[in-house]
């Protein structure tokens, strides 16, 4: 991303009172800027992360980049984003300093790609995003928010090794009281409110229930099905996505797979989709023991008889052949959401879903990056201007449910930054 003179004085404003120089912007979202930039007296590069100049007046959000960078203080892992600083600009706007890393997220590696990876690819990078959150649990974190663009691939350029790194802990979680209090983490979530990326979010997240590891494994889960099959398990408005999680049966990896799926790696998919925390692998420790018998299992050449190393989830009559998963409308953006209200498009079909009245978050998306690119339409699906994929002899009235959830969702961001700023 080139840059003009003028950004790049605008750039060097912004981190006017740090002790950084800035070298290029890397990233530009709604909550803030992300620069490559350079330490004036060592000499080193680094990625210097700064809240948005109009929200450094949001305390809560100033706190969560705090907490961000103490969290990432207490964790040291080849597979983790190493923090080096933070502090505040001369104008006040908090930043974060982690190691700079030469690299592509995994979305983008896997776009590359044709849109999907090899299955011993892709195991190998579930091992090392299962070792980092293996650390991370050991220490009383939760991520909450595991995704593909928050894995970071950095390829060595001299022995051609590929490390991934899982980036991004600014909503991450202390599970004990202690740990939240000690690092300075705020008031615990409140409950009924919803936070994580609705493409990836556990059952227990998206109907606002207490979240422990095994939220972030199903996350680990979702990651896994994607890169095999070059698609997410489900797909639609954030509404949509909340209700798939909690209640649409998972399909089956190999019914929508371009390539051939063993049995071992769909058991493995299948278990750590599970709605139920209690039939999920119960540690990262477990499910990385998993998914190297799988990949072992590959080497050796008997994958394709490998059904029996995780016992595999029960499927309802029909479900491998529900709604073609796919690319999503809220896949990269992070949902932050506060506690239900029963006036807006998103409460109202969460209502039909029947879900209990002190699980219906209201939802307010206050970033979304651009999502990933549509994998090719598997036969027998259409490409619906309105409302992403759907199968073929669908009902088009879905679609106009689905435009005026996303109606209400774009209102409430409006609302929320109108108060914002008033």
């Amino acid at each position: 991303m080139a840059q003009t003179k003028t950004e790049m004085e605008a750039l060097a404003s912004d981190l006017e009172g740090s002790p950084y120089r800035p070298v290029r912007l890397l990233a530009r979202g709604g909550m803030g800027e992300v620069v490559v930039a350079e330490h004036v007296e060592l000499g080193r590069t680094v990625v210097v992360k700064l809240l948005r100049a109009n929200l450094q007046g949001h305390e809560d959000l100033a706190e969560r980049m705090r907490a961000e960078a103490r969290v990432l203080a207490q964790l040291t892992h080849p597979n983790l984003v190493s923090v080096l600083d933070s502090g505040r600009t001369r104008g006040g706007r908090p930043y974060l300093v982690t190691e700079f890393l030469e690299g592509q997220p995994l979305h983008e590696h896997q776009e590359a790609r044709g849109g999907f990876l090899p299955v011993a690819d892709a195991l190998h990078f579930a091992m090392q995003t299962l070792a980092g959150l293996e650390a991370v649990h050991a220490r009383g974190f939760v991520h909450r928010d595991i995704k593909p663009a928050n894995l970071l691939v950095s390829t060595d350029a001299k022995h051609g090794a590929r490390t991934l790194k899982i980036l991004d802990f600014g909503i991450a979680k202390a599970l004990s009281e202690k740990d939240r209090v000690a690092l300075g983490m705020g008031a615990p979530t409140a409950e009924g409110t919803v936070l994580g990326t609705p493409s990836a979010m556990s059952p227990e997240q998206a109907s606002a229930r207490p979240v422990d590891a095994r939220t972030d494994l199903y996350a680990v889960g979702i990651v896994l099905f994607r890169m095999v099959t070059g698609r997410a398990p489900f797909v639609g408005t954030t509404a949509e996505l909340l209700l798939a999680h909690v209640s649409q049966p998972t399909p089956r990896p190999s019914s929508v797979a371009p390539q051939s799926i063993p049995p071992a790696l769909e058991a493995l998919l299948m278990k750590s989709l599970e709605k139920s925390p209690g039939d999920r692998f119960q540690s990262a420790k477990e499910m990385r023991a998993a998914v190297e018998k799988v990949l072992l299992g590959l080497a050796s050449g008997d994958a394709e008889k490998m059904g029996g190393l995780v016992e595999p989830a029960a499927s309802p009559k029909g479900a491998d052949r529900g709604r073609p998963p796919g690319a999503s409308d809220a896949d990269a953006g992070t949902l932050l959401a506060v506690v239900p209200t029963a006036d807006d498009p998103t409460t109202q079909q969460l209502n039909r879903a029947q879900l209990p009245a002190d699980r219906r978050p209201t939802v307010q998306l206050l970033e979304a990056p651009a999502p990933m690119a549509p994998p090719p339409r598997a036969e027998g699906v259409r490409a619906d201007p309105r409302s992403s994929l759907l199968p073929t002899g669908a009902s088009s009235s879905s679609s106009g449910l689905m435009l005026a959830v996303a109606a209400g969702v774009g209102l409430l961001v409006l609302l929320g930054v109108w108060l914002a700023t008033r």
